[in-house]
């Protein structure tokens, strides 16, 4: 009341003396006819804060200091539980063990300090830090040049190890492998177990038939009956080719050589030395096939030895 009036409250005020604040609570300052609060630099005609200074911030125009209960003189004075009170500061008290002008020189276990000289948990599977970058990793991790610790091949990790493996991984115990391989190296294998070779980064069979390959797991060389093809794998030989890398390009005798192929005219089964059997029009001698004389009776040499009727044999033909 003043002057036998009432008036509105003023925010901050404690009690009122002569109809003006004659105290303010904790946390506010008095300032002319009213109170605002600590560490205002900007207010309303209603005493509501709008600015604060450092290190105070503006909450619900007023201002405070982060996680502290109570403030005085321009620092907090006590902090809110789990907080220590650091140069008039309120910082968590799980990771700091000791606190210098906003830099932490000694952290609590399993935090380190980062660059930013604050203090972080370690990462998953880091066991060393150095500087703020991690220098070792407990097995099975690895540690990369950028101070990561990883498992090759691993999409989802524990403390433990891999939980979830990536691509053409699979999982082996806690880490990841690729099948067949004997070493990786981010995706890629680079040496296979024995029976197995590397191709496209992966561990392929080799053929039993391949004798030779190249870096990329191409076969360049088969065992006798057998060439490669155009996509690297050994193809068992057509019977009379002479190849040139994976084309047929010439034959062998008996065979004659026409569109890419080796044939013997008037043959139906083959053998690596030639006709084994000709067409009925035919007869075979030598591997090969020749034309029937009219009235022939051949024997299984090839040789005519009779003839039949309205024909006369005459050495070794038959003629009318």
């Amino acid at each position: 009341m003043r002057d036998g009036a009432c008036q509105q409250h003023i925010k901050g005020c404690h009690y009122y003396q002569r109809g003006k604040c004659g105290a303010c609570h904790v946390d506010y300052i008095q300032s002319s006819d009213g109170c605002i609060s600590e560490g205002c630099s900007k207010s309303n005609d209603r005493f509501e804060c709008l600015e604060c200074i450092k290190p105070f911030e503006l909450k619900n125009k007023k201002c405070v200091i982060s996680n502290c209960l109570r403030h005085a003189n321009g620092k907090c004075a006590s902090c809110q539980p789990n907080f220590n009170l650091r140069k008039g500061l309120c910082v968590p008290s799980v990771n700091y063990t000791n606190f210098v002008a906003e830099a932490c020189l000694v952290c609590a276990p399993s935090f380190y300090i980062n660059k930013a000289s604050k203090c972080s948990p370690f990462d998953i599977g880091c066991t060393t830090y150095v500087n703020g970058q991690c220098t070792n990793c407990v097995s099975p991790f690895e540690i990369t040049s950028d101070g990561s610790c990883i498992i090759d091949g691993c999409d989802t990790v524990d403390s433990k190890g891999c939980v979830k493996c990536q691509g053409a991984y699979q999982p082996d115990g806690k880490i990841c492998k690729l099948p067949n391989c004997e070493k990786a190296h981010r995706g890629v294998c680079e040496s296979c177990i024995q029976g197995y070779i590397v191709k496209s980064g992966l561990c392929s069979q080799m053929d039993p038939n391949c004798i030779k390959y190249t870096k990329d797991g191409l076969c360049v060389a088969c065992i006798d009956g057998y060439h490669p093809d155009s996509q690297g794998k050994c193809r068992q030989n057509v019977v009379g080719c002479v190849y040139t890398g994976s084309d047929c390009t010439s034959c062998t005798s008996p065979f004659t050589f026409a569109d890419g192929i080796c044939a013997i005219v008037g043959c139906e089964e083959y053998a690596a030395s030639g006709c084994l059997k000709c067409t009925s029009d035919m007869y075979l001698v030598g591997g090969i096939c020749k034309q029937k004389d009219p009235g022939c009776q051949y024997d299984s040499s090839g040789k005519c030895q009779s003839c039949s009727d309205k024909f006369t044999y005459n050495n070794g033909q038959c003629v009318i």
